[in-house]
């Protein structure tokens, strides 16, 4: 959509029967890449493979070629220098932008509980990823922000909370998260990595997907009402919010 325009010029990408989600902008803002889940001709199992689609025109290309079946985290994440991150087997791979050169990052078995990594995203200058996990041997529900340099030597928890998600960069010192509560309420708060300080910027209500804008001067994000009448419910109608940096 053209943020001019609002929601009346929006218009699909990629509009087709398969699970497609968590997509990430090139650094040119020509392509965007995503993780799609697509059905095999025969059963009801999917099988997921990164692409990237061209905003010009809707083309669409496949970057990864796993196997039948092959499961991928709801992640995918481009870098500066061209390389695309995603998450298989609960560790950080890396595609390049062509196709080529598919690796594994960073291995997070021994730091992660299995099936927690989730919500890979580059730092704007590529020296870092963040992502959502548990730490091993804990409960699926202690859910932190960790960050890990991009050579994968160092890897640290950089929240406490039990129910921390969706991190984005806000510039290389700070990093954007959803903090849930028990009461069913989802905060939009800011980690500073340098202070190791955390402030929460809304309250109120259901607030989902932080993301900055270029400048760094504005955050967008989508906002729901709180479902009192069950506070166990999926997500509400939500609708796209932005909150100048400095304001509640």
């Amino acid at each position: 959509m053209d943020l001019g325009q609002g929601f009346k010029s929006a218009r699909p990408l990629v509009d087709d029967d398969n699970y497609n989600s968590w997509p990430s902008w090139s650094p040119d803002s020509q392509w965007i890449s995503f993780m799609s889940g697509r059905k095999l001709t025969t059963g009801n199992t999917l099988t997921d493979q990164v692409y990237k689609v061209r905003v010009s025109d809707g083309t669409v290309v496949q970057l990864t070629h796993f196997p039948k079946e092959t499961a991928l985290g709801d992640s995918t994440s481009w870098s500066p220098d061209g390389r695309i991150a995603f998450e298989y087997n609960d560790d950080i791979y890396v595609v390049d932008a062509s196709g080529e050169n598919q690796t594994k990052l960073m291995d997070l078995k021994s730091v992660l509980a299995p099936g927690s990594l989730w919500g890979i995203e580059w730092s704007p200058d590529g020296s870092h990823l963040a992502f959502r996990g548990s730490p091993r041997g804990s409960s699926s529900g202690q859910q932190r922000i960790w960050v890990a340099d991009a050579l994968g030597r160092q890897t640290e928890s950089v929240t406490q909370g039990s129910g921390d998600e969706n991190p984005s960069w806000l510039d290389n010192e700070h990093i954007l998260f959803e903090r849930w509560d028990k009461r069913g309420g989802v905060r939009v708060c800011a980690v500073c990595l340098t202070a190791s300080k955390i402030n929460c910027l809304t309250r109120g209500h259901v607030d989902i997907g932080p993301t900055a804008d270029a400048t760094g001067r504005a955050i967008f994000f989508a906002r729901g009402e709180i479902p009192h009448k069950d506070i166990n419910a999926w997500l509400p109608e939500t609708h796209i919010y932005a909150v100048s940096l400095g304001q509640r």
